[in-house]
């Protein structure tokens, strides 16, 4: 139905992800095969800018996050 223009299927839409790991790197020791994993909206931050400082990572001009947003 093309509402998700520039998307490639297959693809679960949306920002806030849960998954279980399938495969790792042979020097990958965070996750393990069949972990259950998620992200948030946000995925990191620059941690160092006055909005990360005060805790406020959503509002940091060199946040990563899981969608594309657009700022006034």
């Amino acid at each position: 139905r093309s509402e998700w223009a520039g998307t490639v299927y297959p693809c679960v839409p949306g920002h806030e992800i849960v998954g279980r790991v399938v495969a790792v790197g042979d020097q990958v020791e965070k996750h393990a095969t069949g972990d259950l994993v998620g992200v948030g909206c946000i995925v990191d931050s620059c941690k160092h800018c006055e909005e990360c400082e005060d805790g406020l990572e959503n509002y940091c001009d060199h946040m990563t996050g899981t969608y594309k947003i657009g700022r006034a």
